[in-house]
């Protein structure tokens, strides 16, 4: 399993996390990981929904829209929030939030490792596997700290 995944389910397994309404989005090119993280969440969520690569994007917006918070990679989903005014948690890993495609809204966090890599960013688009098999700048990140953005978020909305 990938270390991506791993802190996926540490998130979601934490205890603070089992009174929320999940709901799991991205694209159809990752709903072997999806079914992966449900599996190993459904103990602590068995609401939790995986609606990975089964709704269109409009069905896709309307899910952002209705929620109170997305936590999310730099990527497509981060955006729909953004338009939608969700709230949003993006963990910049292989970007960089100088790029200039990060959230805006008053009550959106940003992310990224404290480390200095030299290899970072790697490229305009996040990535899936590290060209220097390292991922050090998504591995450095804990679970910890998002879990702290989200309650910064919830603080600032309450």
């Amino acid at each position: 399993m990938a270390e991506n995944e791993k802190k996926w389910i540490e998130l979601l397994n934490l205890p603070n996390m089992e009174d929320r309404s999940l709901i799991l989005i991205a694209g159809n090119d990752v709903t072997e990981i999806a079914e992966k993280i449900t599996e190993r969440t459904s103990h602590t969520h068995p609401a939790i929904e995986n609606r990975v690569g089964k709704d269109d994007l409009r069905i896709t917006f309307q899910r952002i829209s209705n929620s109170k918070l997305l936590v999310s990679n730099d990527s497509g989903p981060q955006h729909f929030a953004m338009a939608v005014r969700t709230p949003v948690v993006t963990i910049f890993g292989s970007t960089i939030p100088k790029f200039g495609f990060y959230p805006v809204g008053q009550f959106d966090e940003i992310v990224e490792t404290d480390l200095d890599l030299n290899c970072r960013p790697c490229g305009i688009h996040g990535r899936r596997k590290c060209p220097i098999k390292t991922f050090d700048c998504m591995n450095s990140i804990s679970v910890d700290t998002v879990i702290a953005k989200i309650q910064l978020i919830e603080s600032k909305l309450n």
